[in-house]
C-alpha cells in the first residue's frame, strides 16, 4: 500500500538529484513490484495510475461489496471475488455467516479470482478444520490464471482490481509456506491428521464423481440463482423439475434403507424426522432436496423439516462442504486434554415461505377410506370406541382462576361428581395434499403430519414402507 505509490511518486516526481541518481534503483524495484503483483506495463500505465488517483483513505481500504440481485452463474471473476470476500452474500436473501462461504465457492463457477477470495477467507479464519477444507484450493491457486482474469474483466474499477493484486501478493508468499504448516499441525495431534486425511480423500471422491450428477448439480444451480434474484419467473415451473429430482433421489434409497425405521410416540418423534436424515446424508438426496426447498419454500411439512435440516449443516453442495460435513460426521477429538476440535458453525437459510399450504392434521393408523377432495386427499380412520370418567356435575368455588384483559373475573369449577361412560375414540380424519399420494390405499398403515403422508406400510407391522415421502419404493 505504500511502496508502489512511494515508486511511482520518486520515479514520476522526483524532489531532487539525488533522487534522480537512484532512478535505477527505483526502477529495478517497479519491476519486483510488477512481478509480485502480476501486471504487464500496460497495466501499471493503467490500473496503478488510476488507483493512485483515488483519495488514500479509500485507496487504502480492502472492501469490496458485491453487487445485489445477480444471479451466481452470471457473475464474472471480480463479482465472484466481491462476493466471496465480503460478507458472504446480501442478508436479504443469503445468510453473513462465516460457513455460507464454503456453500458459496461450492455454488459458483469458481473462477480464479474467487478462488482467491475463498483461500484469503480459509487462511483468516485461523482454524484447522477449515484449512483442511481448503487445502486443495490452497495447492491449486494459480497467480498467472487470476491475472489473465483481471487482464479481461475490466467491468469494475482499476481500484477493486488493484485490492485483488494486493491480496494475491501476500497470499502467493503464504502459498509457499502453507505445506509446511499442515504439515506440522498434522503432526501435533492425530485428529488433526486425520482431518487432513478425510479433506483430501473427500475432495477426490468429489471430483471423481461430480460427472454423473451433472443435471442435478444444474438444478441446483439454477435454483441458486433464482434464490439470489429474488424472481418469481425463474422459479417458474420448479416445482415439476425439483419434485421429480427428489422422488428419483428417494427412489434410488430403496425401501430397504428404511427398514425399522418407525415413528415414536413416546418421544413425538415422527417417522420424518427419523428418516430424514438418510435423505440428506445422502449427496444426490441432499441436492435435491436443496433445490425444491428452493423451488418451493416451506410449503408443507417435509419442507419445513427440509428448511431446518439443510439450514443448519453443511451439506453436499459440492467439495468443500461435503468436506465440512465430512469432518462433522467423523466425531473427532483431540488427544490434548481440555482443547475440542474447533469445527465451524453453519448457517444457510436457503429457502422461505412462498405460498399455500395444503392439507392439515397428523394421523398415525390403517386407512379406512379415501375422498377426494380437490387439491386434497381426505384419510379417514376405522371407528373405535372406548370408556372414560366423564364429569356430570360441577360447582364453582369463589377462588379466581383468571382475569382477562376486559377485566372479567373468572373462577375456578371443580367437579363433585364423575360416570364412566362410553366415547367415541375414532382418529380425527387428515387431509394430504395430493403430490404424496403414492402408496394410499384402504387398509394400509400410514403416517400424516401437516398435509403430508411421511410413510405407508403394507400393515402396522411390515418394516419396510411401501413408500416415503410421496414416492413409491422398491
Amino acid at each position: 500500500i505504500t511502496a508502489v505509490p512511494a515508486i511511482a511518486a520518486t520515479l514520476c516526481y522526483p524532489d531532487d538529484e539525488e533522487e534522480r541518481a537512484q532512478r535505477d534503483t527505483v526502477e529495478a524495484r517497479r519491476r519486483i513490484w510488477m512481478q509480485r503483483l502480476w501486471i504487464t506495463e500496460a497495466e501499471w500505465a493503467k490500473d496503478v495510475v488510476d488507483w493512485l488517483n483515488i483519495e488514500i483513505s479509500t485507496r487504502s481500504s480492502t472492501n469490496m461489496t458485491a453487487t445485489k440481485d445477480v444471479a451466481w452463474s452470471a457473475l464474472n471473476p471480480v463479482e465472484q471475488f466481491a462476493l466471496i470476500h465480503t460478507a458472504g452474500g446480501d442478508s436479504n436473501t443469503f445468510s453473513l455467516h462465516p460457513g455460507a462461504k464454503n456453500y458459496i465457492a461450492d455454488a459458483l463457477p469458481l473462477s480464479e479470482t474467487a478462488r482467491l477470495a475463498y483461500v484469503i477467507h480459509c487462511i483468516d479464519t485461523n482454524v484447522a478444520v477449515q484449512w483442511a477444507v481448503c487445502q486443495g484450493d490452497i495447492e491449486a491457486l494459480a497467480p498467472a490464471k487470476i491475472a489473465a482474469e483481471l487482464r479481461t474483466d475490466t467491468r469494475r474499477t482499476a481500484g477493486d482490481r488493484m485490492t485483488i493484486r494486493r491480496y494475491l501478493a501476500e497470499v502467493a508468499e503464504l502459498q509457499k509456506e502453507f505445506p509446511g504448516a499442515m504439515k506440522n499441525l498434522a503432526a501435533q495431534d492425530p485428529a488433526y491428521a486425520k482431518v487432513f486425511e478425510i479433506a483430501k480423500a473427500t475432495r477426490a471422491q468429489w471430483a471423481s464423481t461430480a460427472g454423473s450428477r451433472t443435471e442435478l448439480l444444474a438444478l441446483v444451480r439454477k435454483m441458486d440463482d433464482a434464490r439470489v434474484v429474488r424472481s418469481k419467473s425463474a422459479l417458474a415451473g420448479c416445482s415439476e423439475q425439483t419434485r421429480a429430482a427428489f422422488a428419483k433421489a428417494v427412489r434410488k434409497l430403496g425401501a430397504k434403507r428404511f427398514e425399522n425405521v418407525k415413528g415414536d410416540s413416546t418421544t413425538h418423534v415422527s417417522f420424518l424426522e427419523n428418516a430424514l436424515g438418510a435423505v440428506l446424508g445422502d449427496v444426490d438426496g441432499y441436492l435435491a432436496a436443496n433445490a425444491l426447498y428452493a423451488c418451493e419454500g416451506a410449503t408443507d411439512h417435509l419442507l419445513v423439516e427440509i428448511g431446518k435440516s439443510i439450514g443448519n449443516w453443511p451439506g453436499h453442495r459440492g467439495p468443500r462442504t461435503a468436506i465440512m460435513t465430512a469432518i462433522r460426521a467423523a466425531n473427532l477429538e483431540l488427544d490434548r486434554q481440555g482443547e475440542t476440535l474447533v469445527i465451524p458453525m453453519t448457517s444457510l437459510p436457503l429457502g422461505g415461505d412462498r405460498g399455500k399450504r395444503l392439507g392439515d392434521g397428523t394421523g398415525l393408523g390403517v386407512i379406512a377410506a379415501i375422498e377426494d377432495e380437490g387439491d386434497v386427499l381426505r384419510i379417514e380412520f376405522p371407528k373405535s370406541t372406548g370408556t372414560a370418567d366423564i364429569c356430570v356435575r360441577t360447582v364453582r368455588t369463589n377462588r379466581i382462576s383468571r382475569i382477562d384483559d376486559k377485566g372479567n373475573v373468572y373462577y375456578e369449577i371443580h367437579c363433585t361428581k364423575y360416570e364412566l361412560q362410553k366415547i367415541d375414540t375414532t382418529k380425527k380424519p387428515v387431509t394430504v395434499a395430493k403430490r404424496y399420494a403414492a402408496g394410499l390405499a384402504r387398509g394400509v398403515f400410514v403416517e400424516t403430519s401437516g398435509g403430508t403422508v411421511e410413510a405407508v406400510w403394507a400393515k402396522p407391522s411390515s418394516p419396510r414402507p411401501i413408500a416415503a415421502f410421496g414416492v413409491l419404493l422398491k
